[in-house]
């Protein structure tokens, strides 16, 4: 027996939205991530200050008043 032709567009409609959801939970949650990692980082790096650079140039050392 045949399928009608108006069932296909029904299960490829499905498929769409199906596959729609998961795009966006999948780029939901790699975007939670990446915020979760860049709080991380911020935690992490927020007390370090610009003294711990370590340059050889001697008005870049003037300008991030560096003391030695």
């Amino acid at each position: 027996m045949d399928v009608p032709p108006f069932l296909f567009i029904i299960l490829i409609s499905e498929i769409c939205i199906v596959m729609l959801f998961y795009a966006l939970f999948y780029t939901r949650q790699k975007a939670f991530i990446l915020l979760f990692y860049l709080f991380l980082f911020y935690i992490l790096h927020k007390n370090k200050s610009a003294d711990t650079i370590q340059t050889s140039n001697k008005y870049s050392i003037k300008l991030l008043n560096i003391h030695y």
